[in-house]
This record gives structure tokens, sequence and C-alpha cells, in this order.
């Protein structure tokens, strides 16, 4: 026993030494989480050594640990980039060589010092592995003792320390499920934020996690959502004076509710519009779009006294915009489904997970199959990254201008000037979407040094430094220096880049011919949580930019998001009735506009209007009141009618997209 509780503590230590070298190394936050679970893996590891000592259990040991260490070292990246891209409990994407060979242009990224810590674990614990002889493999008969007890009493010993073992395993296995579940029940408020739960979870928990509660937990939401169809449905019934076809509850029964709480939340939000969106523009020839979808740039990027995006910044000060535009997710794939489908994303993650089939109807289709337009798709990544090859075809685009007619990672402004040139020699109107990639992580100098290399003949990009921030923003900001650094000036590359593609339009005179949605995909990541209201909008606001032909025209709406996107298009093309019934954003150009947006993330939920600010959480359906903007009397019926309004959106995805 006192052997056993000798090991037990070694590798306890050994494993607690790791593990915050690991966290301070890798820039991730220190809470209890990790350490309850960095101690349940250490007593998992103790049990599996403990085991037993035979040469062919050792071996099947060593080769988990070399096997771990090497996924410390790529977990990294998970921490920094890849938490949903490449997803290690999916063989496939393990295995699939792009994903490799993307993934492995990262692995450069790692701290040295990581590799260091992560490959002297893995050989102390394999020290272990080696020298650990339990008791009864050198006891010894004492003098006198028969020969025949000797080995009775051996083998008993033998035995006792098989059944502590296998019972120490079973409690281990309870405790780490019975903690699992606890933590299934409370989600933290960040978690929004997939590498942030991966980091409380640990490797441990994060396997447990996704391989048990999160599939259980998807699993009962749906159920959830479904059993509660009827009592929303009978709300429905009893507080709207229905009309007849609402009685007739056609297959269309969630996405009534979804319309009818979008509705009556908008009558809670009735405060007047600071500047009402109307405009009127009649195109005689079909206009040249182009919608650009801006990679993790948040709004303070522009809104600094001295912008790191100078030309972004003038360029909404000009033109149409909105005073809090958000994204409806954290996901650069999420924000295309929403700007281009006009509706909300399921709250267990990104729309590839369970959509990759689905049956679209969306912008790109209307335009096409409708206007005549030709669609095109512009991103240097892979066309499998996110699934858009299977998605992209399916929201109606002809063309995919990605790898290999772009490298991976090829600077915006290659891109882009790609694009000006196709618009130029364009025979018909074509609807282009561009998905930047120059400000997406990781931040690092060599990848301001790839995009200098690549900017045509633009003066170098320098390398910012966090003074160049006000000082409440960048004490808000959680990375390094240094990786701040370089993302600013990856924001300021993609602010040359765009400013580029405009003069560019301009020389080709199609400025006047063309119009073009700029705006944010998601929030900046590595933002501390929003604690005041300064920050939550500093936390969760993204760009939003209409560029119309001859810039007519007035104001904007108070509070809008991606869902609002495609709505807008079509109504300022005059063809409101091409809008499919289930988009359920609104055009921005609605005198009646509803003022409101919604995120969903992970499971973590965000409503905002000029009223009130809601977060809540999907998993648990625990909702509560972040900030309002004055004593608001409605508080319980907001408090009710958003969880349904989620709830109803969640069901009904499967029943738009699969049929279900």
């Amino acid at each position: 026993m006192p052997l056993l509780l000798l090991y037990a503590i070694l590798i306890f230590g050994i494993n607690l030494l790791h593990f915050i070298l690991y966290y301070y190394l890798s820039g991730a936050p220190i809470n209890q989480y990790n350490l309850i679970f960095t101690s349940i893996f250490s007593l998992f590891l103790w049990w599996l050594i403990t085991l037993s000592a035979k040469k062919i259990w050792k071996t099947v040991n060593i080769i988990l640990i070399i096997s771990i260490a090497l996924y410390y070292s790529a977990n990294f990246l998970f921490f920094k980039v890849f938490h949903e891209f490449f997803n290690v409990w999916k063989f496939g994407s393990v295995i699939d060589t792009k994903n490799l060979s993307f993934f492995s242009a990262y692995l450069k990224d790692i701290p040295i010092m990581l590799y260091v810590i992560n490959f002297a674990w893995m050989f102390l614990m394999i020290g272990i592995i080696i020298s650990y002889r339990p008791k009864y493999l050198y006891a010894e008969k004492l003098p006198m003792m028969n020969e025949t007890i000797f080995n009775t009493w051996k083998k008993n010993l033998k035995k006792y320390y098989l059944l502590l073992t296998i019972f120490f395993g079973l409690g281990l296995f309870i405790t780490n499920n019975a903690y699992q579940y606890y933590l299934s029940q409370k989600p933290a408020d960040y978690w929004w934020e997939r590498s942030a739960q991966q980091q409380d979870f640990t490797i441990w928990g994060d396997l447990t996690y996704k391989t048990v509660f999160e599939p259980l937990g998807n699993f009962i939401n749906k159920k959830r959502a479904l059993a509660s169809e009827t009592i929303i449905v009978e709300n429905i019934q009893q507080d709207d004076s229905p009309s007849e076809e609402q009685r007739q509850q056609t297959e269309n029964n969630q996405l009534e509710i979804i319309k009818n709480r979008l509705a009556k939340l908008a009558k809670l939000n009735q405060q007047d519009l600071r500047r009402s969106c109307l405009y009127q523009e009649n195109f005689t020839n079909k206009p040249h779009i182009v919608f650009i979808q801006l990679e993790s740039v948040p709004s303070w990027a522009l809104d600094q006294t001295t912008s790191v995006m100078p030309f972004l910044k003038k360029l909404k000060q000009d033109n149409l915009t909105v005073n809090h535009f958000f994204a409806n997710s954290c996901e650069t794939i999420n924000a295309e489904f929403s700007s281009l489908c006009s509706f909300s994303v399921d709250s267990s993650g990104p729309i590839p997970n369970n959509y990759k089939q689905g049956n679209y109807y969306c912008l790109p289709q209307i335009l096409g199959d409708k206007l005549g337009y030709k669609t095109n798709l512009y991103h240097a990544n892979y066309p499998d990254f996110w699934s858009r090859d299977q998605l992209a075809p399916r929201w109606g685009f002809d063309n995919l201008h990605v790898s290999p007619e772009f490298g991976v990672r090829t600077g915006d402004i290659v891109v882009l000037d790609k694009l000006a040139n196709d618009l130029k020699n364009a025979q018909e109107p074509n609807f282009n979407y561009f998905i930047s990639f120059t400000s997406h992580s990781p931040h690092a100098e060599n990848y301001v040094t790839r995009y200098n290399q690549e900017n045509f003949d633009y003066p170098d990009i320098p390398v910012f430094t966090l003074n160049d921030l006000p000082i409440k923003l960048k004490n808000s900001i959680e990375l390094t220096g240094s990786t701040t650094n370089y993302y600013l000036s990856l924001l300021k590359a993609l602010d040359q880049s765009l400013e580029h593609f405009f003069n560019k339009l301009e020389e080709y005179q199609l400025l006047d011919k063309t119009i073009i949605f700029l705006y944010g995909d998601h929030r900046y990541y590595h933002f501390k949580p929003a604690d005041t209201l300064e920050n939550f909008y500093n936390y969760n606001e993204v760009p939003f930019i209409m560029v119309l032909p001859k810039n007519t025209g007035q104001g904007g709406a108070s509070v809008a998001s991606h869902l609002d996107i495609a709505p807008s298009l079509l109504d300022l093309l005059g063809q409101n009735e091409l809008i499919p019934e289930n988009f359920i954003g609104q055009s921005l150009f609605n005198s009646n506009f509803r003022n409101l947006a919604i995120t969903k993330c992970t499971n973590n939920f965000q409503y905002v209007d000029q009223n009130i600010i809601i977060k809540g959480n999907s998993a648990n359906q625990e909702y509560s009141i972040f900030h309002q903007f004055d004593k608001n009397e409605e508080k319980d019926t907001y408090l009710k009618l958003v969880p349904e309004l989620n709830q109803a959106i969640d069901a009904y995805l499967p029943e738009m997209l699969l049929g279900e």
C-alpha cells in the first residue's frame, strides 16, 4: 500500500507541474476545473500503470503516453485555432490529408518550450511505467515458511492488488462522470468559446464530454424542444386570438412559433427609431453584388480615435450602417449561413455538424434562379474546410474560387484583386461572396511578413502595439502583448486589402454599378467576458456597412444582425416577393424594423434589443437579465418569450433542413 501511494503522489506531482507549465505557456487561465480534472487524470494514469506489471501492458501504456504527449503538443493549436475545424474524436477528420496539411502548417507556431515540457513529461511517465513493480513480484519467502503457504500468500497478494485497482478504477469512473454531469448542468458563462470549455475540461474531461455528455445533451435538448411544442402552440392560441390559418396547425408550427415570438418581442421593443432607415432606389440595370465577410473584426477596431483600420472606419462614416450590429454565432461558417439563409443556427454547434446535406433555399440560389445572377464564392482555403464544398453548392453558388486556385491563407489583397478583375470582365450580373482570411488566428510575425510579400506595391504593414489602444480596451484583451500586436497588424493588412479593392472598382468604373455589404463574421475571441455594458458591446459588436450606388438613403437601425442581411438586399433590389417564408430576418429598410438580435454559440445564447440584454444557456435553459436600459415592467414577459424563441429555432432547424 505505501508503494502504491508513493506512485500516486509521484504521478500527481509530475502532472500538476506539467499542467501549470502547459497552461502558462498556452496563455490559458487556470481555475478549479483544471485542477480537478488534472487530479482525475493523474489518478487515471496511476490506475493504468498499477493495473498490471506484464510487459504487454507496459508496452500499451508507453504507447498511450507517447500518444498523449503528441496530443498535448497539438492541443495548443486547438486552444488557438482548431477547437472545431479539426476534430480528433472523429477519425475521418484526423486522417484527411487536406486537414493534416492545413494542420501541419501551424505546427511551427507551437512554442519550443511547449514541446520541451511535453516530451519531458512523456519521458518521466515512461520511466515510472518501466520502473513499476508491484510488491508481489519481489516478495521473498521467509526462512522456515512453507512453500505452499508462501505461494498462496503471493497469489492472494496479487489478487488483492488486482481487486484494489479494479475497485479504484470503478470509483474513478463514477467520480469523473458525476463531475461531468455536474458541469453539464452548470456550464460556465464563457463556454460560448469551445477552446475555453476545452481548457476547463483538460484532455481527460474533454474526451469524456465529447463522447458522452455532449451527444447526450444534444439529444435531450432536441427532445425537450419537441416536447415543448404543444405547450407553446397552446400559448399562441390562448394569447393571440389566432386566425383560421393558425388554427389549422400546419406543418410549419415551429416557424409560426418563431415568428410569433419575434413579433411579440418587437412589440415590447417599441422605442422610437433613432434614425428611420428609409431608402428607395430603382435599378434600371441589375447591379453587381459583393458581400465581404470580415474575419475576426470587432467594431472597436474601427471606432477608436486612431483606428488600425482607417479606410474601413471612413467607409462606415460615409455610408449606411446600424448603431449596434451583432453576429448570430461565433463561427465563420455560421455567419455565412445566417447571412445567406436568414435563419439562426443550432444551439449545439456549427451548421456543418448536422446539416451538410440540408435542403437549403438561400440568397445565392434566389439570385441565380430568379434574377439571372452568376454566383461566386472567394476564399483562400481548402474547399472542404467547414464543409464548404458541400454547403456552398446547396446554398446556390455556381463557382468556388478556393484552393488550389489560391494558396491556403493567400493574402486577402490578392484574392480581392482577382475578384475585382473578374467583375471587370463579367458579362452578366454577379453575386460575389468574399470570406477574408488575413486576420484569422494564429496572429504571428510570419503571417505579417507573408502578407507584406504579397501586397503589391503598398508600404509594408508595421507591427502595432497595445499602446495604440485605450487603457480600458487594452486591459480587456486576454492575450499576450505580442499576439495582440500581430493581430492589430493583420487588421491593418485587411484594411489595406479593402482599400485596394475599392480603388480597383473605382478604376474599373464599377462603384456606381455595385452594391457592397461589409460585415464582421463573429466577435474577437480573446476578450475577457463582458462584465459591464461597455465591455459587452466591445466583446460582441461587429461592423456592418452598406455601400450603395449613388450613396443615397438615410441612417440605420438601432440593433440588427446577420439575419437581416439577405432580406435587406432583396428589398434593395425591389424583390420583396422573393423573400422565402422561412427567412426570419427583416429588411433594414422596413420602417417597422424590429431592432433586435440573437446570438447563439455552443449553447450560450444572447438576446439584445433597445430595452434589454438577456443571456442564457440552451443546455440547461437558464436565462437571466444582463442589462436593462430603463425600468422595464415587462422583464418577466421577456424571460418567457426569449427561451421559447430559442427552443423553437432549435426544433425547427431539422424540420426545415432535413425534413424531420
